[in-house]
C-alpha cells in the first residue's frame, strides 16, 4: 500500500514547533514558501491542523516535490 507523508508533517509535531507560527517556521527555514503558503490559506496554524494539511495536500497532488515523500509499507 502507497501512503504519502509529508516530509515536515513529523517535525511539525514536535515539541520545540507546537508553539512556533506558521510564519516563524518559515523563517526558520522548517518549511517551504509553498508548504507556508499552503498552510495560511488553509488556517492550518496548530501541529495537528498542520500535518492534517500537509497530508491533505500530498494526496492530492496540490503538494509535492520536496514537501512529500512516498514510500510503500514492508510487510
Amino acid at each position: 500500500m502507497r501512503i504519502i507523508v509529508a516530509v515536515f508533517a513529523l517535525f511539525l509535531l514536535a515539541p520545540q514547533a507546537k508553539a512556533q507560527t506558521n510564519q516563524q517556521l518559515f523563517e526558520e527555514r522548517l518549511i517551504s514558501l509553498t508548504v507556508y503558503e499552503f498552510l495560511e490559506k488553509r488556517d492550518a496554524n496548530t501541529p495537528e491542523q498542520r500535518a492534517l494539511a500537509i497530508k491533505e495536500g500530498c494526496a492530492t497532488g496540490e503538494l509535492g516535490g520536496d514537501d512529500c515523500f512516498k514510500y510503500t509499507e514492508r510487510r
